[in-house]
């Protein structure tokens, strides 16, 4: 018992802590509620979607009305200029009216599915104050259109079921089902970023992965003016078109029937060169855990002549291995750079710009390093980022958490997963996500607690994916470890130290 005792007491302070700024009660992904659904319209076809949602907290927690958001999903059947009404809200057993404190936001999915391609979301404002255990909000509502025409509500998930309106309590489900995409796959490009340069334009051609969906266009783009569909499914982006961009970025979305739209970066350059690029700008190489080090490159054309150390220039094949787009660091280099200290290493190519790498060699140490991923993207890209974990103990790691700090401003987390480290991930892995503090949250704990499903081996703990939001400015954006809030225990219950490495993205 003195694992779980010591793990209860890590998960709140990594789950509950700094969370928000004002005094309350914080909620975590142990809250628990309940939703009955009445005064449906018994009609199908109704000119308003109407319903009164009790909602109760069934568990043990007051709960911030501000972190609670209530979804009604349904199909839009195009209706224009929505609204929504609240006629009545109160918490039943404290007798306070919040009506004024009820908002209603129409959201358009980003992945459609049949029966669901928006959804009412139901907010209240911290005005409206806390939800104690056992007490119910009652909300009464109606969703309706400037022309008071009918909504065909036979198409709608959530119609008249309670199990499919969702409530969420700091983003995380914590009654209903979410609509399932079920057969619906998202359609894929051939390409999501490529480069033209205006001094030798062409077609740009892009295959396409429909996967049962039907292309029904790229938006703001004219058919057949601005780009053509081939018989065989692919896209030509015409040359006529590319030569009227300016030099820059251009994002280009593609809309199917079903599932979500797919984004094509276009990177317009008006120069005989094209730079190369490397996707990582970073890496730390620690002499007590001896490992080579990729780099990935984006050559546009070129090759890569040299990597050298100041004046010096490495020996490919011994100091390093070229593959492909792939530079491999090897150990016996890597060994030589001193320790604690910042090396930069200069890619040169055959044209263009040249590229820094920079190589720490940390300190030798025999604490667990946690490090996070560095990586180039451009706006509109949906990258990948693990944090990984290396010096793992012989006897394993019993539970860990940690949060991670980042900007919503600037990035968009898509999904976090259990990384391929963790034992049994749906009962042993548990994560949060809180825009609002700017904070993703990990928990992984041994549930089974008779050592079997304890980390045993280095490898990567988590995958963060993002997408870096088409307004993003160029620089870097930090993904980094929030300050001391983290831990990490043995199987005996020992605190164990970790040295962290935080990652970051450079948005070209």
């Amino acid at each position: 018992m003195k694992r779980l005792k010591i793990f209860t007491i890590m998960a709140a302070a990594v789950i509950s802590a700094s969370l928000y700024s004002a005094p309350g009660f914080a909620a975590n992904t142990n809250s628990k509620m309940g939703l009955e659904l009445t005064n449906v319209s018994a009609q199908a076809s109704t000119n308003s979607i109407t319903g009164t949602y009790k909602v109760t907290n069934t568990g043990s927690e007051t709960i911030n009305l501000s972190d609670v958001k209530i979804r009604y999903y349904y199909t839009n059947d195009n209706k224009k200029g929505e609204e929504f009404h609240c006629y009545s809200a109160n918490i039943t057993n404290q007798y306070k009216d919040i009506t004024t404190y009820v908002k209603g936001t129409v959201v358009k999915m980003e992945s459609p599915i049949e029966n669901a391609d928006t959804y009412i979301e139901i907010s209240f404002d911290s005005a409206a104050g806390t939800i104690t255990p056992g007490d119910t909000v009652s909300i009464q509502s109606a969703l309706t259109n400037s022309e008071w025409s009918n909504y065909n509500q036979s198409n709608d998930y959530s119609y008249n079921k309670a199990g499919n309106v969702t409530v969420l309590v700091n983003n995380i489900v914590t009654w209903g089902t979410l609509p399932d995409k079920g057969s619906v796959t998202d359609s894929k490009l051939s390409e999501t970023n490529v480069v033209v340069n205006k001094t030798s334009l062409s077609d740009i051609n892009i295959n396409m992965e429909l996967n049962g969906n039907t292309f029904e266009g790229i938006t703001d783009l004219i058919k057949d003016t601005d780009y053509k569909v081939n018989a065989a499914g692919s896209v030509v982006i015409k040359q006529n078109y590319l030569s009227k961009l300016p030099a820059g970025d251009k994002i280009l979305t593609f809309n199917f029937s079903k599932g979500a739209a797919q984004k094509l970066n276009i990177s317009v350059i008006d120069s005989d060169e094209i730079d190369s690029l490397i996707t990582t700008t970073s890496g730390v190489y620690y002499k007590n855990n001896k490992a080579d080090i990729d780099v990935g490159m984006t050559l546009n054309g070129n090759t890569l002549v040299d990597i050298k150390n100041k004046d010096v220039i490495l020996k490919a094949g011994t100091d390093y291995i070229l593959n492909g787009n792939i530079v491999t660091l090897k150990q016996a280099y890597l060994d030589t750079l001193v320790d604690g200290q910042a090396t930069d290493l200069t890619f040169n190519f055959s044209k263009g710009k040249s590229k820094t790498f920079v190589v720490t060699s940390g300190q030798i140490s025999q604490n667990l390093i946690a490090g996070i991923g560095k990586i180039e993207a451009k706006p509109g890209d949906t990258i990948n980022l693990p944090v990984t974990l290396t010096g793992t103990p012989e006897a394993g790691i019993a539970n860990f958490g940690y949060r991670i700090k980042y900007d919503p401003n600037v990035v968009e987390v898509v999904k976090v997963e259990a990384g391929t480290a963790i034992t049994n991930p749906s009962v042993n892995f548990v994560y949060g996500v809180y825009p609002d503090t700017k904070i993703i949250s990990v928990i992984f704990m041994d549930n089974a607690m008779n050592d079997t499903e304890t980390i045993k081996t280095d490898g990567v703990l988590t995958n963060i994916q993002l997408k870096i939001k088409d307004t993003a400015a160029k620089g870097s954006t930090a993904i980094e470890f929030n300050n001391d809030d983290h831990s990490f225990y043995d199987i005996n219950g020992k605190e164990l130290k970790v040295d962290f490495a935080s990652g970051s993205i450079n948005i070209k």
